[in-house]
């Protein structure tokens, strides 16, 4: 994915370092969470190792900023254990970011939190683009971009080595981004973010964890890669989807062709049946006939005998029209 041309800054941010983590940075087995006892996932198991950067989606309201309390200790989980790793130093980038005192101007806010003299002060924030009288806007008038800019200024300095962020380009203006970008390409520790930016996942992640209902599924890769791998396991299930209508429709046709195949051997059969029981009518009613023109009876056996020719011929009748109606 292209991103368009921005000037970019020459300064390298470095974040300062109170040494590496150990390999293992965050471990969660079989986790779940919500809220008054109802669960938005569960099953959640994660190994995050040094200097993975990984992005965390899933849809909105699946729990992804939930999953971030867990890891902050802001919240505890339903069930499962969670575990960070021996040296793990925790920096939090926030969706909202709130500061202490935000009455104080920027100046005054860096020289509070860092104790740095001013000389240093003006250095360090000057390379987050705080430049002349930036330094004394008062932290609660600073724009969204603004806000990142200070807080990774001051991130920077406390010796992070796990970087975790909530959509840390929502609302934030081009130099702001471009700094977060510098500041991320350099921090030589493990970040975990939950962002919808693709290009800030394709150029800072090189796996992506999705959340579900029902646990965590990892990829290897950028977002391209995630992407893409999705397509084709929707295309896959599409396929399947489609060779299974395929193969219930083929079986309905063998079915019906069957059905058809029974019911033109019972039709054939009952034609048979049929011709077989009209030869019989046939032969009782010669017989019947004979008796009429061939002897001498008395009028009452006469008008038996005229009783039975006209039974057989209603039976003949009924079971010609039968025949007749099998012969489509």
């Amino acid at each position: 994915m292209d991103k368009p041309f921005e000037d970019q800054s020459n300064i390298k941010l470095n974040f300062e370092s109170s040494g590496r983590s150990g390999k293992e940075v965050l471990s969660m087995e079989n986790i779940s969470a919500g809220y008054d006892k109802i669960e938005l996932f569960k099953n959640v198991d994660m190994d995050l190792r040094f200097k993975d950067r990984v992005a965390l989606v899933g849809r909105n309201g699946i729990g992804k900023s939930t999953l971030f309390k867990l890891i902050l200790g802001t919240m505890e989980p339903m069930d499962g254990r969670l575990r960070l790793g021996a040296r793990t130093h925790i920096g939090y980038l926030a969706q909202d970011i709130a500061f202490e005192e935000p009455d104080r101007t920027v100046l005054a806010y860096f020289n509070g939190e860092t104790g740095y003299n001013e000389g240093p002060c003006r250095s360090k924030l000057a390379r987050f683009l705080f430049i002349g009288d930036d330094v004394y806007k008062k932290v609660s008038s600073l724009s969204g971009g603004e806000k990142v800019r200070l807080k990774l200024c001051l991130m920077m300095e406390q010796g992070i080595n796990f970087l975790i962020m909530d959509e840390p380009t929502n609302h934030v203006d081009i130099p702001s981004r471009e700094m977060l970008e510098m500041a991320l390409e350099n921090f030589d520790g493990t970040i975990l973010f939950i962002s919808h930016d693709r290009y800030l996942i394709n150029r800072i992640a090189d796996r992506i964890f999705e959340l579900s209902e029902d646990g965590l599924k990892d990829f290897e890769g950028n977002y391209e890669a995630f992407r893409a791998l999705k397509e084709s396991l929707l295309q896959a299930r599409m396929n399947e989807a489609s060779a299974e209508k395929e193969k219930r429709a083929q079986n309905y046709r063998d079915s019906d062709e069957k059905r058809l195949k029974n019911a033109e051997k019972r039709r054939v059969k009952k034609l048979e049946k049929l011709e077989q029981d009209l030869a019989e009518k046939e032969v009782e009613i010669s017989d019947v006939e004979g008796k009429l023109h061939g002897s001498e009876l008395e009028y009452d056996d006469l008008m038996k005998q005229y009783d039975i020719l006209n039974a057989l011929k209603s039976e003949y009748d009924t079971l010609m029209e039968e025949w007749v109606s099998l012969q489509d």
